[in-house]
């Protein structure tokens, strides 16, 4: 298994500047094996109907990119 981490940007931020600051902050605090891998940037999570997000979608739009 390979980690891997989805986010969605705000308007005008930069997907290279966001994913140095993920990673040096992980860096900081994780063990080595535990850093992500994979970077996935999304238009919006897919939510259900009590607006939590549904982490099987957003697993499998993550690999089909």
């Amino acid at each position: 298994e390979e980690v891997g981490i989805a986010v969605v940007l705000r308007d005008g931020a930069d997907a290279t500047a966001v994913q140095t600051s993920i990673t040096e902050e992980c860096a900081a605090k994780l063990a080595r094996y535990k850093l992500p891998q994979h970077f996935f940037v999304m238009d919006s999570f897919p939510k259900n109907s009590g607006g939590k997000v549904v982490k099987p979608k957003v697993m499998e739009a993550a690999l089909k990119t």
